[in-house]
């Protein structure tokens, strides 16, 4: 269950990652903090690591634009990514009242989403486990979250300068099945092989 689409993202955006350790929140946080800086735009960040070596809670925040503090305060932040379901409700109460939710699921009509919709939030849902695991990368789910959200919602960093940034954070061998899983599904199968992807 998908919720409309606003016409543009807030200029100053708080962001909130969220999973377990192995799913690439740390990852995630330094891609969208790199775009940032190409974008020479104002940022903070602040990553809690937990148990992240063996699979427990790591989440990761972003602060974009006129800030003063890396920290967060309940009900501030703007788009929250959850890339592990089980994570959502310990961090919800950090989004805005109309905040944007950004979750990795299989189901887009489950109970928990629509009771999400319901109460204002905003939703954007997709099964990015099952997309990473049909290109032969189960590690590239955050990648996929992130480029199908901004497919189709506006977003405060641009497409060029995450695509900019991948360039720089990631190694060159494996820059091909991470743009690929950026950029979309479709791009992404034409990479795979008899043997995965290439």
């Amino acid at each position: 269950m998908n919720t409309p689409v606003l016409k543009e993202a807030r200029v100053d955006h708080q962001i909130l990652i969220a999973g377990l350790g192995g799913q690439g929140v740390l990852f995630l946080s330094r891609l969208l903090y790199t775009a940032a800086q190409i974008q020479r735009r104002p940022v903070f960040t602040y990553e809690i690591h937990g148990m992240s070596q063996r699979g427990g809670s790591v989440y990761s925040s972003l602060k974009i634009g006129a800030f003063r503090s890396p920290v967060l305060f309940p009900g501030s932040v703007d788009t929250l990514f959850v890339l592990e379901r089980s994570e959502l409700y310990t961090h919800l109460r950090q989004l805005r009242a109309d905040g944007q939710v950004v979750l990795n699921h299989p189901d887009p009509d489950a109970p928990e989403i629509r009771r999400l919709a319901a109460v204002g939030y905003r939703v954007f849902v997709h099964d990015a486990d099952a997309v990473a695991l049909r290109l032969g990368q189960p590690r590239i789910a955050n990648l996929v979250l992130l480029g199908r959200f901004m497919n189709a919602h506006p977003f405060v960093l641009a497409r060029e300068d995450i695509r900019q940034a991948l360039r720089q954070i990631v190694k060159p061998a494996l820059l091909a099945v991470n743009e690929a899983a950026f950029l979309g599904e479709s791009q992404g199968e034409k990479k795979q092989g008899p043997d995965g992807p290439r």
